[in-house]
């Protein structure tokens, strides 16, 4: 089996819903089953986890009925899928993850995607030939620097704060560095649509351990820039709207 830091890579961003859930319920801002609705989020996460890495050990994901379904479109968005789902239909996760993405201290976030520079270890097994270059090169080297500007931010840019505006720029760049990861991998893939066929190919990306990284973690901070941009983004109306409603007010 080949190393992968992937699963601690998922253990650091559970860990921090976890720290960040525990600090908005001291400071009050949500209540106790909503923090258990952000633990019940992160097990049903880790429970994914664990069904993708069945289907890798056991050949699921190298069997022809499975290439023909162009996964790369797919299997990598579940988390998302899972996410969005919870939060349309279980009104305590909303209100905790919205409330997390918009009074949790900005540092926190921006920690968590300096682990974005684990990207380095993929542009490492390109090298060895572990890794197909036409996936990691387009996808990693973007993602090895958004992780490493996190850092920088996390750490120089904090001590002067942070403009709404600029946090939700940030947020969207995030997005933007991964959003070509599931044609780049479908295009990597036997079926109709397997392009890029210089070996190793994407089915490399569908082994174990490697799995968890496209589709658990790196689509898990996918959807963590998306929620929080538009947390914040929504968090920035309302409060405009309010200022107009309060200056109309005392006019």
């Amino acid at each position: 089996m080949k190393f992968s830091c992937t699963p601690l890579l998922f253990l650091a961003i559970c860990t921090f819903w976890a720290w960040a859930a525990r600090q908005a319920e001291r400071r009050g801002e949500i209540a106790a089953n909503e923090v258990r609705a952000v633990f019940a989020w992160l097990a049903l996460l880790g429970g994914w986890g664990v069904a993708t890495s069945y289907f890798a050990v056991t050949g699921i994901y190298r069997s022809a009925a499975f290439y023909d379904a162009l996964p790369g479109l797919w299997v990598p968005l579940a988390p998302v899928t899972l996410s969005l789902a919870l939060i349309f239909t279980w009104p305590a996760l909303r209100r905790a993850l919205w409330v997390i993405a918009q009074k949790s201290p900005p540092r926190g976030f921006l920690l968590v995607h300096s682990l974005r520079i684990a990207a380095i270890g993929g542009l490492y097994k390109v090298r060895l030939g572990l890794l197909p270059a036409s996936f990691v090169y387009p996808i990693g080297i973007p993602d090895f620097l958004f992780g490493t500007a996190s850092l920088y931010l996390a750490f120089a840019w904090g001590k002067a704060g942070y403009e709404r505006r600029i946090l939700i720029g940030w947020n969207l760049l995030g997005m933007a560095v991964l959003a070509a990861a599931p044609l780049l991998m479908q295009l990597g893939l036997p079926g109709p649509l397997y392009v890029l066929r210089s070996q190793p190919d994407a089915r490399t990306l569908f082994e174990f351990p490697m799995v968890l990284a496209p589709t658990l973690v790196v689509t898990v901070l996918f959807f963590m820039n998306g929620w929080q941009a538009f947390a914040l983004w929504r968090a920035g109306v309302q409060t405009s709207a309010q200022s107009q409603s309060t200056a109309g007010t005392k006019a």
